[in-house]
């Protein structure tokens, strides 16, 4: 009843491999986008500031 031609060797394996890629993906990503994050929080604060300036000016 083994619906995969591979034994259970060879999924551990490539899930073990799977696992290792997406962790040097995203500490990847990490390291690339980590100096935009206080431009990110800066404009989010802005944002919310405008629009709660224009929330007030339409009342």
């Amino acid at each position: 009843m083994n619906n995969s031609p591979e034994g259970w060797g060879r999924r551990v394996l490539s899930a073990l491999a799977l696992v290792v890629a997406i962790s040097f993906g995203a500490h990847w990503a990490y390291e690339l986008l980590r100096p935009l994050v206080p431009y990110a929080v800066s404009a989010a604060v802005v944002l919310l500031v405008v629009l709660a300036v224009l929330r007030r000016r339409r009342w």
